[in-house]
């Protein structure tokens, strides 16, 4: 099993490589794929803005909110404090937070999703994420659990799965990835 930083660097650099590619192209292909979420209700979505090469879910989440969903995205004030998830409709006014995410103003609502669209460097098949190793979506997906359940999708680029994600006790495992080629349900 390949160690998180070697895994990190080497997923860092092909999805780097990958998103130089045509990375309006699979934003619209993962919005497409999103289709077979097929939720039956209305829910409480939190996804991202993306940052550097992470495969973007706007189109995805224009998709969502025109279905009825209402839309958050996570805040954190700093390294130390925990992500929380401000409401977001598009058009609204985004800031910097204090971990470079762009990310709700202070007066939007704080909110608990139902459903969490998340970024991700690589998954498996068994449902292990391997984020950027701050650990800021493992710490509010534990928190999220302990107050009940919470569906939980990463998305990606397909070159992004891998055979077998290193794993720790504190890392929180997904239901499923959406990449812009499959539908990955664990």
């Amino acid at each position: 099993m390949t160690d998180k930083y070697t895994l990190r660097k080497t997923l860092l650099a092909a999805r780097k490589t990958r998103h130089a590619q045509a990375p309006e192209m699979a934003a619209q292909q993962l919005a497409e794929q999103a289709l077979a979420l097929a939720f039956t209700k209305p829910h409480l979505i939190a996804a991202y803005h993306p940052m550097g090469a992470e495969i973007d879910p706007r189109p995805l989440m224009q998709t969502l909110a025109a279905q009825g969903h209402t839309l958050c995205l996570p805040f954190c004030d700093s390294r130390e404090t925990g992500m929380v998830f401000r409401r977001f409709a598009f058009g609204d006014t985004l800031a910097v937070d204090g971990v470079g995410m762009r990310a709700p103003l202070p007066e939007a609502a704080s909110v608990r999703p139902d459903v969490i669209l998340l970024p991700l460097l690589g998954f498996d098949r068994q449902g292990n994420r391997l984020g950027r190793g701050a650990g800021h979506y493992d710490k509010a997906l534990h928190a999220l659990r302990q107050a009940g359940p919470i569906v939980t999708y990463g998305l990606a680029y397909d070159m992004q799965m891998v055979d077998k994600c290193p794993s720790e006790p504190h890392d929180q495992a997904i239901d499923g990835v959406v990449t812009e080629a499959a539908f990955y349900l664990v």
